[in-house]
């Protein structure tokens, strides 16, 4: 009893969850379909598929859906379809977890894209898939407000000049000894002129001597 009551429960567990996760989905996305045009295998690559989920293909004349095996899917044949849809619309349920294949059924679509794998993983892996934390936007930072109407300006810090290094200083030449003594030709013209005028002055007064002595001789 205790066996069937636990099946019961997970079975209505089971039918809640894909009630709740189930999900209709366009294949290709808002702005794709099933054409050549659609990057189909990055579009299933960022999907998350569970059982209950429904594909919706739909299509131009010219081109069809093919449920295939593994196989066929990779070398791109028609070797033994699961299921053909050809109206130009085609929902297909997701009804079990496990990978599904659909190919174009039109010669030569699936090697130029036209193939997709729905990878369908179980209502546990669904329930534990990792979510995108949310994103806090970190607080602007505001400015001081106005003192007494003021508003306070930042202050920028003066930048210093910078310091010249001392001149250098001439050194001191001391020199010893005594003093050297200049010749009359060393020291110029000027001093030549003084020499010459002192020696003009004596020979004068000489002859003035001799002069007055002459004169008192004849007068005695």
């Amino acid at each position: 009893m205790a066996v069937l009551l636990k099946l019961i429960g997970l079975s209505a567990i089971s039918l809640l969850i894909n009630s709740v996760t189930a999900a209709n989905m366009a294949v290709g996305g808002a702005n794709g379909g099933w054409d050549l045009s659609t990057d189909l295998q990055s579009w299933a690559s960022s999907q998350t598929f569970a059982p209950g989920d429904t594909l919706t293909f739909t299509f131009g004349s010219f081109h069809s859906v093919v449920e295939v095996p593994k196989a066929d899917y990779e070398a791109c044949t028609i070797n033994t379809p699961i299921k053909a849809y050809t109206s130009g619309s085609a929902v297909v349920k997701l009804s079990s977890p496990g990978k599904r294949y659909f190919v174009c059924g039109t010669p030569g679509h699936c090697s130029q894209g036209m193939k997709i794998e729905i990878d369908i993983a179980s209502a546990s892996e669904v329930i534990n898939a990792p979510t995108a934390s949310p994103v806090i936007p970190t607080p602007a930072l505001s400015s001081p407000p106005p003192v007494d109407g003021l508003t306070m300006a930042p202050q920028s810090i003066p930048a210093h000049a910078p310091l010249k290094p001392p001149a250098a200083l001439s050194p001191i030449i001391e020199t010893s000894g005594p003093p050297v003594m200049q010749s009359p030709e060393a020291r110029g013209p000027s001093l030549q002129v003084a020499q010459g005028e002192n020696s003009g002055g004596r020979q004068v007064e000489a002859g003035i001597v001799l002069v007055v002595g002459l004169l008192m001789a004849l007068a005695q």
